[in-house]
């Protein structure tokens, strides 16, 4: 008794994030699994892992259950998707033979006996896959065939050759099948964010069953590595959606892999991951030119030569984030404002290098992106009323605009604004007192609202 008192006394007295014994921070995984069993005891809930009921279902959005997901909720999600879809499969073979009701309804009771006998007979007696391979010859046949040089029927190689082109033929249809039956019936949307217990592993088994899967979550999944992300580029081509935020095992060849398999994409998000190296980032841009939303927000290593790349050739961006890419300067605004005409919502903000956006930036995209309705400007110390003035003359659809630390903004921008702009609505201003966390949102305390649009008399 005494000496489970005085372990339990060592328990409470120890850090929640005390150093291990290579000095790093212990694993928050393992602190989070086993407080949820203490509170599971407590309060008497038995979630171990995901309940079967919500593994079951073409779109799923499990970020809410993220502390329970594990490689075995995947795996039943994939086992469950396997058999819906054989299911549909085996439906639709078997309304083949099926009689249509519009016909049987005009028969007598003997006649519809006697067509479902037939038909029953068709199902069973069934035609051979080829004239030529009804019959096969036996080894004697075959040998005595080359002994006499006789050619009756074909030889052994062109019989070989016939069935294995006949085995292909029946592949592909089975292929083609089941695609289509999965375009329907399998996994199209998966939201698992926040899921810290997933592997490779996981990641595995769902892209091998959801080859059409579209729009994929897991952001925070850092157990994920290049072999789980390798896994989901080759078996899910027909991404459109891809988020992989904060994923940090992955250090930069299963984003080439994304690249070259997955392009298709319509939106990806990459925030946080600062580990990409340049040159994935390149042959991220050179695969996937179908982007219309691009999160680069905190990757370091993003620079004007990438972003250059970027503008070339994704030249069909809506929405981008370079938030905190803090090698991004004029120059790399400058080539989205020439490559991205469709550009509606653009993040810039920055808490280091802030000198690197001037009023050279607003001044091209005034003059070269008209459709522009989003813009942060957080921390771009070196704007002034003249990169205002230039923007709110050539950016007329302008309805958000956070100019928060722009300190040289004065009542002269603000006027040109009220009278270019009718349709602002949201005007962010002021100094941030507190610095915020990578993907945390500002709240709507914040935000300065107008009822109407901004003018000045």
């Amino acid at each position: 008794m005494v000496s489970r008192l005085q372990e339990e006394k060592k328990d409470s007295s120890a850090p929640p994030n005390s150093k291990g014994k290579d000095g790093k921070w212990g694993d928050t995984t393992s602190h989070v699994g086993t407080a949820l069993k203490k509170y599971e005891e407590s309060v008497g809930l038995a979630y171990d892992d995901l309940p079967h009921e919500l593994c079951e279902g073409t779109n799923l959005k499990l970020s809410k259950w993220s502390l329970v997901v594990t490689d075995n909720s995947l795996k039943t999600i994939a086992g469950l998707t396997k058999i819906r879809v054989q299911r549909a499969i085996n439906s639709k073979l078997s309304r083949q033979f099926r009689p249509n009701d519009s016909i049987m309804s005009n028969l007598t009771l003997e006649e519809e006996i006697e067509q479902l006998k037939e038909m029953e007979m068709n199902s069973v007696v069934s035609k051979p896959r080829n004239a030529n391979l009804s019959r096969k010859k036996t080894r004697l046949e075959m040998s005595l065939d080359s002994i006499t040089n006789s050619n009756d029927g074909m030889t052994a190689e062109e019989q070989n050759l016939e069935e294995h082109n006949e085995i292909e033929r029946e592949e592909s249809k089975r292929k083609v099948l089941w695609e289509e039956e999965m375009s329907k019936n399998g996994l199209l949307s998966l939201d698992i964010s926040g899921s810290e217990r997933i592997t490779d592993y996981g990641v595995k088994t769902i892209a091998d069953v959801a080859i059409t899967l579209r729009d994929l979550s897991i952001s925070g999944a850092y157990q994920v590595t290049d072999v789980g992300l390798r896994c989901i580029a080759l078996g899910c081509q027909h991404l459109r959606s891809l988020n992989l935020s904060g994923c940090m095992g992955i250090a930069g060849p299963g984003f080439a892999v994304v690249g070259q398999c997955c392009r298709n994409l319509n939106e990806l998000k990459l925030s946080g991951c600062r580990q990409i190296p340049t040159w994935v980032m390149l042959n991220l841009f050179d695969g996937c030119r179908l982007l219309e939303v691009l999160d680069m927000s905190y990757c370091v290593k993003l620079g004007d030569h990438e972003v250059k790349q970027m503008a070339e050739k994704c030249n069909v961006i809506r929405d981008l984030n370079l938030r905190e890419c803090k090698q991004v300067s004029d120059v790399g605004v400058l080539a989205v404002s020439q490559g991205c005409g469709n550009l509606e919502t653009l993040d810039l903000a920055r808490s280091e290098l802030q000198f690197k956006i001037t009023d050279v930036a607003l001044l091209a995209l005034g003059e070269r992106s008209p459709v522009l309705k989003k813009l942060n400007l957080n921390g771009c110390e070196m704007v002034t009323d003249a990169g205002l003035s230039w923007l709110a003359k050539g950016c007329r659809g302008l309805e958000w605009l956070d100019m928060t630390n722009c300190s040289k903004v004065t009542n002269g921008g603000m006027r040109c604004l009220g009278e270019s702009c009718n349709k602002l609505k949201y005007v962010l201003m002021g100094k941030e007192r507190k610095r915020r966390a990578p993907h945390e949102e500002r709240s709507d305390e914040s935000i300065c609202y107008a009822s109407r649009p901004l003018s000045y008399s």
